[in-house]
């Protein structure tokens, strides 16, 4: 099932109108861990650039970047702020050959398709051999409680969130010949609850050994064939 388009047209300018910058900092920190724990190297796809929250964070650690993104109004203005290439794709049916990306770095996307395992699967088809992924995504254990909160109108989002965990995106990984080489983790708890942030800020420094349990949770594969 394809990602339905028109949420994420008109959602536009909402993207970074209800972005909390606190959220945002822990997934920059996030991803400067995983590249820290494995660093990069040449060329990157990010997917789901969304208003480019961490484009210039990926920008920085990889020789040159493109990004895209399901909304065209998004991959576009993405693209000229940054003076990269961009495409308008859903992440179901990326239109590159097989092993054609070098690398492939993605924060929150796979949630928002039809089939998280399917779109993780299809970032492997692309990806080169030797070729990494760097991805995170919402801890399906926490799948009640982000529901709950979306029902309550704490949260803004409100298209459709499918969430998966690191076993499974282990195990789609590696049916796609990648292994995994390193998990992380941010927010040990929703950030939107009173007094999070301070506890948030202490324990995301244990990311890797916290993943289980947190809130957002991260991997890093490479390909293997």
């Amino acid at each position: 099932m394809s990602t339905p388009r028109p949420y994420f047209e008109n959602l536009g300018s909402k993207f970074e109108e209800w972005a909390d910058p606190f959220d945002v900092q822990r997934r920059q920190e996030l991803f400067c861990r995983m590249f820290l724990a494995v660093p990069p190297k040449g060329g990157a796809l990010e997917i789901g650039c969304g208003y480019g929250a961490l484009t210039q964070d990926f920008q920085k650690c990889f020789d040159f970047l493109s990004v895209l993104d399901i909304s065209m109004e998004l991959s576009e203005r993405v693209s000229a702020k940054f003076g990269i290439p961009g495409w308008a794709a859903d992440a179901l049916k990326l239109p590159f050959d097989n092993g054609s990306i070098e690398n492939i770095v993605s924060s929150e996307c796979i949630e928002h398709t039809g089939n998280p395992k399917s779109a993780v699967a299809e970032m492997c088809r692309v990806l080169k051999p030797g070729g990494r992924i760097y991805l995170s995504t919402p801890n399906k254990l926490w799948s009640p409680v982000i529901r709950l909160g979306s029902i309550l109108k704490i949260r803004k989002f409100r298209d459709r969130e499918i969430f998966v965990s690191i076993r499974q995106l282990k195990s789609v990984m590696e049916q796609n010949g990648v292994q995994l080489l390193h998990v992380d983790s941010c927010h040990l708890i929703p950030w939107q609850l009173p007094f999070a942030k301070s506890i948030i800020r202490m324990t995301d420094r244990f990311g890797s050994r916290l993943h289980h349990i947190s809130v957002n949770i991260a991997v890093v594969g490479q390909k293997t064939e």
